[in-house]
């Protein structure tokens, strides 16, 4: 939408929207807003797209698209500002297609601006800033002649921003005096809107629109039908829908198709260097699997050199027949006899020839697997005809359970996401044992209820398990914390195991025993142990 044109779609949208009640706001695409209005006794739909080059604004009955679950945090603020208010008597900076409505506080009073940028979008605003709405200066009418010769110069343009760049290809087609007078009649801000667009049936369908009649050679009007229009809603506002929505309902279709588009890129991408990966290997393995012709050429010249003898290379005939002939030189491993460099290259050529045959075989089945195919879409919880399967928390590989002396569930893990998972299940009343001022094993003594007393002997046999895998395993002794679990929280961004500790219950001093892991009788495997009676 061109500056001038958005002028006159500004002042018919600001004497049309006053005194209208807003009351939702949604956002179906990014990037596109829906302010749904009530006004002159119905309700309408204003749906915005910002855009740099090509922003949408216009009216409609009823908004096409469905309203997303989970709206931005963009458009909870201007929930939480602006639905419900009535909106106040507009301001427009039409040279920035910007238009601010008030929305007037609890007294009367202008508390907070509804400001509709086509650049950045919609927006709460305090104020507005300074200048905004008046008239941006214009180019005299004697300098049209140079301004148009000078096209090419950036800062000349931008010393007069109401000379877009449809004005300016329109100024460079027109003779001197036409565009002199053009300028005198677009400053003025009254006049028609032109429209281009196909004829069909009994109505025609825009392409495009202007604030000026548009001189043949320019792309906006070839092989397009102009009509002409007064700047009053009954005939601007239908017209301008049906130039606007077509590109909005694309865009809709284009955004819906997107996230698939995007995920096949994605699994071609990891097909490719998975494809590479395994060719990089298979080179690597290919060059193991020569070894096996230099082994076996110092087999063949083995009874000729010392069985201890240790050398970095050597250079034997390819054929024994022929001493004279042609030579390679063999690299050794000096630290090794030459008996061993033998032995290791066979052992190394057996191992190519075998990763081969299976090497083969991965790239094939990586080849035939289409994009499409390579990321499956996973089903959603509770969709019809299929089952979602959720991971259990609790694994085996990821979390080891003993029992205390007094028969009290220990529950350990094994791994950083092991730590994590731990969180994830422990009750708050758990306890939480960690080893201090260095990393260790996170671990949970399992309780019935927070009011239930944890033996003293459980507390030691517990310390003893997260010292013996911790930073100091290799001490005899390790300080141990202990902390209930609803005082131990991840960190938000944070490695996985990474833990903020609100508060201690104390801390205890242990002799590492390495014996105990035996000890202490395991859980059954695979299945969460309880706690004894």
């Amino acid at each position: 939408m061109d500056a001038h044109v958005f002028r006159r779609v500004g002042a018919l949208l600001a004497r049309l929207l006053h005194k209208a009640r807003l009351e939702r706001v949604h956002e179906p695409i990014p990037g596109v807003t829906d302010f749904s209005l009530f006004y002159s006794g119905r309700k309408r739909c204003l749906l915005f797209r910002r855009h740099r080059s090509a922003p949408l604004l216009f009216l409609t009955e009823k908004s096409p698209f469905p309203n997303p679950a989970f709206p931005p945090a963009s458009v909870m603020r201007l929930r939480k500002y602006a639905e419900g208010r009535i909106l106040g008597e507009a301001r427009c900076n039409w040279v920035q297609r910007q238009i601010a409505f008030p929305l007037p506080g609890p007294e009367s009073s202008t508390a907070t601006w509804l400001l509709l940028d086509c650049k950045r979008g919609p927006a709460i605003t305090a104020g507005l800033p300074d200048g905004f709405g008046e008239e941006p200066a214009w180019p005299p009418v004697s300098d049209i002649a140079a301004l148009v010769r000078e096209t090419d110069e950036p800062e000349l343009w931008e010393r007069f921003p109401v000379l877009t760049p449809l004005l300016r290809r329109t100024l460079a087609l027109l003779p001197p005096q036409e565009a002199a007078a053009l300028l005198v009649d677009l400053e003025t801000g009254c006049g028609d809107l032109f429209w281009y667009g196909l004829p069909a049936k009994d109505r025609m369908v825009p392409q495009s629109v202007s604030a000026w009649p548009l001189p043949p050679g320019l792309d906006e009007r070839k092989g397009l039908v102009e009509t002409v229009t007064d700047a009053n809603p009954q005939a601007v506002l239908p017209l301008l829908e049906r130039l606007q929505m077509p590109l909005l309902l694309a865009e809709a279709e284009a955004a819906a198709v997107t996230p698939a588009v995007k995920r096949d890129k994605a699994a071609s991408k990891r097909r490719k260097r998975l494809l590479e990966k395994l060719e990089n290997e298979k080179s690597r393995m290919a060059a193991m699997l020569r070894l096996g012709d230099d082994a076996r050429l110092l087999q063949a010249y083995l009874w000729r050199l010392p069985p201890d003898a240790q050398r970095e290379s050597i250079c034997l005939p390819v054929n024994p027949e022929n001493p004279d002939g042609e030579c390679r030189t063999i690299s050794l491993n000096p630290l090794v006899s030459v008996t061993e460099n033998m032995r290791i290259m066979f052992r190394k050529s057996a191992k190519a020839a075998r990763g081969l045959s299976m090497l083969d075989k991965r790239i094939a089945l990586a080849g035939e697997i289409p994009p499409s195919r390579a990321e499956p879409e996973r089903p959603l919880a509770g969709q019809p005809g299929k089952k979602s399967v959720k991971k259990p928390l609790f694994s085996p590989s990821l979390i080891q359970e003993f029992v205390s002396s007094d028969g009290f569930s220990l529950w350990r893990g094994r791994s950083a996401e092991g730590n994590r998972a731990l969180l994830k299940l422990a009750r708050p009343f758990d306890l939480w044992f960690h080893v201090e001022d260095g990393p260790s094993a996170h671990l949970l003594v399992r309780r019935d209820h927070g009011g239930q007393e944890v033996p003293e002997r459980t507390l030691r046999e517990g310390a003893v398990l997260v010292g013996l895998k911790s930073w100091r395993r290799n001490d005899p002794k390790a300080p141990v914390m202990i902390a209930l679990a609803k005082h131990v929280q991840p960190v938000k961004g944070g490695a996985a195991g990474t833990v903020r500790v609100q508060e201690l219950l104390r801390t205890i001093l242990v002799s590492l025993d390495e014996t105990m892991e035996q000890t202490l009788r395991p859980a059954q495997k695979g299945t969460p142990c309880t706690t004894r009676k």
